[in-house]
């Protein structure tokens, strides 16, 4: 090995446990610092934010065992991406729907509601997807309207296990359309 990829393998072990460590106490919320670190995972993936944490977690894990940069696009992990988005969208869209929020207030909303969490923790309910949920569900209701965007959460949750577990539409449609012929 050369000294460049030890000083690499070095620094990508030290990112992982400091990921690592920031995302215990922030499961945690241990401290100053373990709320800083669980606010602002409340800020990202709103009610969900234990997920945002445990990620950051297994990430900073890779980083450690990989000693480098690990692989963050393969059909599984796309399909992984695609579940979340789909849980995020689908969290948010819950929420914006229980209030009737106009398409135009979902993100300051969002914001405000996340806020209000960081004073009352029962408002945590009201964040939704966080801001990535709000993003997410602005540019799809933009496009599809609220009902829509459920049909295209739907879908985003069956391409994602397809991805996820490497599954294949042919067989199922093939045995559907032989039963009928």
């Amino acid at each position: 090995h050369s000294e460049e990829e030890t000083d690499s393998g070095f620094t990508n072990e030290i990112i992982g446990l400091v990921l690592i460590l920031f995302s215990v106490v922030g499961l945690g919320n241990f401290g100053l610092v373990g709320g800083l670190v669980k606010k602002f995972a409340v800020f990202m993936f709103g009610s969900w934010f234990w997920l945002f944490l445990i990620l950051t977690l297994i990430f900073g894990a890779l980083l450690i065992i990989k000693r480098g940069k690990p692989v963050l696009f393969n059909s599984r992990l796309i399909g992984g991406y695609l579940v979340i988005i789909a849980i995020l969208l689908f969290l948010h869209i819950r929420f914006i729907t229980s209030v009737n929020l106009p398409k135009g207030e979902i993100i300051s909303q969002t914001i405000t509601n996340i806020q209000n969490s960081f004073n009352v923790a029962s408002e945590l309910k009201n964040t939704g997807g966080g801001i990535v949920g709000a993003l997410l569900s602005f540019v799809f209701v933009s496009l599809f309207a609220k009902e829509g965007t459920f049909i295209v959460i739907g879908l985003f949750l069956v391409f994602g296990l397809i991805l996820i577990f490497d599954l294949s539409l042919s067989e199922p449609v093939s045995k559907c359309l032989m039963r009928e012929s």
